[in-house]
């Protein structure tokens, strides 16, 4: 694997661009999937807090990686396929160890306040492609983590950009930012877990 210095932020950044506005139209519907997702999930949390939590934990990681897939399938040079989201229910208990872990590693990282949220998405920035694309949920949790250290610099602060625009997504117009955030952070990740853990050098 390289070393921190073969992942240029601004040549991912413009790659992540790129790809994203050649299929805008196409891409803009897993960001009408996202913002729909976090939708109900505040509707049911207004309802009651505990159907939130068992919709959030049963689905929050098959729908990531079954969008991963998707995303995965189309920078490879497949057509874009909404079919592909079925991958998170046909691998489902990989997706929700998957879902889990990501949910339990934004916890802890609340505990070690701001650097720790930082360091976690860092750590598992690939973490969901991975899974989406076979990989052990297990052993990915390891080999995202080897990944982001093997790049620290570049992975802390395209970790800290995700959440900057997640945040920024969340308050623009009542979630509706989601509906162009969400796509070019999954097209993002994505383009860094191809182009930098799938192809690079070993």
């Amino acid at each position: 694997m390289n070393g921190g210095d073969s992942l240029k932020i601004e040549a991912v950044l413009r790659r992540s661009w790129g790809a994203l506005w050649a299929d805008f139209r196409h891409y803009v519907q897993l960001g009408l999937i996202s913002w729909a997702f976090v939708v109900i999930s505040i509707v049911l949390g207004a309802w009651s807090r505990s159907v939130e939590a068992v919709f959030d934990v049963a689905l929050v990681g098959p729908l990531a990686v079954g969008i991963f897939a998707v995303v995965l399938a189309r920078l490879r040079g497949r057509p874009f396929d909404l079919a592909h989201l079925r991958r998170g229910m046909e691998i489902y208990p990989a997706a929700l160890v998957a879902g889990l872990a990501c949910l339990l590693a934004g916890l802890v990282g609340l505990c070690v306040l701001c650097i720790g949220v930082v360091a976690a998405a860092a750590a598992l920035f690939i973490y969901l492609p991975l899974v989406a694309d076979g990989g052990d949920p297990f052993k990915g949790l390891r080999e995202s983590t080897e990944f982001a250290l093997a790049h620290p610099v570049p992975m802390l602060l395209l970790a800290l950009l995700v959440l900057a625009l997640k945040i920024a997504a969340a308050l623009l117009t009542c979630t509706l930012g989601l509906i162009v955030v969400a796509p070019f952070i999954y097209v993002l990740v994505a383009v860094v877990y191809e182009e930098h853990h799938v192809h690079a050098p070993r």
